[in-house]
């Protein structure tokens, strides 16, 4: 630690105010994206806003586009927890900085600017960040009160090889990211092609519809569908579909080490077990699961807003259960398979009928007997098997990289602060 000096970020940064852009020349038809706390991950790193996106149309300085590698950080909160969130921004002349964003710049001599990436994630800058910030309903801060910020720097050779370690896991993370979204992509092609476009392999291997394949116009789907095909209600094709359990006067939340799974833990094939998870103990864990009964080939679906996310259960839990806004849906064996169930599920169609049937007037949301409801066009248990021939070892490589991610991410975590404060040292 004899390296390691208490010192402030004065004269080692500065930071460079996003520019107002004008309200009236945000367009779908810009060519740039307007950047907002938004695209801030609350532990630090870059998000896109599919289909939130801001573009912009006007006329603006060329200096506040940005360029790939820029340091941004969040100056206001927007949403909790992302006041001092720092990102990289991932490509060039794509981005735009507004007035509540941060360009940084580092004063080489003294910082590296990964290491400064680094830094702002750890709690003890962000408390200090909290600390700072200034608003009655929206907190922010100000280059000013950044450049004050207390730190302990170690040499600019010790920062370079800091960052490096923490950066190789990050990048390690975003290749992850980008297989697991590449495998749901195709299993989601694969699903469309053939129970959506109905061009699933005739007995000769060729595309069925677009080979002539027979189709007749139901009135009930207001489609055509496949001559052989039935029309079924999704009750029709699953063993059983449950909630869990709410815990008003049933358990108290807080307790225990297990964890209690609501909609914000689900996100289109992904379960977050960690800190975002309320706790329970094991007496609660039984209680639940007498009413929800998760076993290994359920699919989670999410009831309230965001309606409609999924997570395919390929080991039965043993530590966790669900809240009463999931549903846990068991596919038929004789009808469908869970892979199948899954994609069904997760499908455009479902989705659209899902949030169109929502109501509610503070959470909207769908219930079981209307989701039950649900009118599908249903074809062979055969053809379904074959289906998951294909899909079920994708989605299986999809749960192995899932997993090495979270404990990626546990890994990282753990070594930041470690990194941060010298008492793990890097050669």
């Amino acid at each position: 630690m004899t390296e390691w000096k208490a010192t402030t970020l004065r004269n080692k940064i500065h930071i460079k105010h996003g520019y107002p852009f004008k309200g009236e020349f945000f367009s779908d038809e810009g060519e740039f994206i307007v950047l907002t706390p938004g695209n801030f991950y609350e532990e630090g790193g870059f998000k896109r806003q599919t289909g939130n996106e801001k573009y912009y149309l006007g006329e603006f300085p060329k200096s506040y586009l940005h360029k790939k590698g820029d340091l941004i950080v969040a100056m206001t909160e927007q949403a909790e927890g992302l006041l001092g969130s720092c990102a990289i921004v991932p490509e060039d002349n794509q981005y735009l900085h507004n007035q509540r964003l941060g360009l940084i710049t580092v004063n080489e001599n003294e910082v590296n600017k990964m290491f400064i990436y680094h830094l702002f994630r750890t709690n003890y800058i962000r408390k200090q960040f909290r600390l700072t910030s200034t608003g009655s309903k929206v907190k922010h801060t100000s280059p000013d009160r950044i450049y004050d910020l207390k730190v302990e720097l170690p040499s600019i050779t010790t920062q370079e090889k800091i960052a490096g370690v923490l950066s190789s896991i990050d990048a390690k993370l975003i290749l992850n990211k980008e297989i697991i979204g590449e495998i749901d992509t195709i299993t989601k092609s694969i699903y469309d092609y053939w129970f959506v476009q109905f061009d699933f392999p005739d007995e000769n291997s060729n595309p069925y519809k677009s080979s002539g394949g027979r189709m007749g116009w139901n009135d009930e789907l207001n489609r055509e569908i496949p001559d052989s095909w039935q029309v079924k209600n999704l009750s029709e094709v699953i063993d059983r579909i449950a909630t869990g359990l709410n815990p008003r006067q049933n358990f108290t939340l807080g307790t225990g080490s297990n964890f209690y799974v609501t909609t914000k833990n689900i996100d289109y094939g992904k379960l977050s077990l960690d800190d975002s998870c309320d706790k329970i103990d094991d007496e609660a864990l039984e209680k639940i699961n007498i009413r929800s009964e998760l076993k290994s080939g359920d699919v989670l679906f999410t009831s309230i807003v965001p309606v409609g996310r999924t997570y395919l259960i390929q080991d039965t839990p043993d530590n966790w259960n669900i809240n009463e806004s999931l549903f846990t849906i068991r596919p038929d064996a004789d009808q469908i398979t869970s892979e199948y169930l899954l994609m069904l599920l997760s499908g455009d169609e479902l989705n659209q009928f899902a949030k169109n049937v929502s109501v509610g007037s503070i959470f909207k949301g769908i219930r079981i007997e209307v989701l039950s409801n649900y009118k599908l066009a249903h074809s062979s248990l055969k053809l379904i098997k074959n289906f998951s021939l294909k899909v079920a070892p994708l989605l299986q490589r999809m749960r192995l990289i899932e997993k090495e991610y979270h404990q990626l991410t546990k890994l990282r975590d753990w070594l930041l602060p470690m990194l941060m404060n010298g008492q793990v040292k890097v050669q």
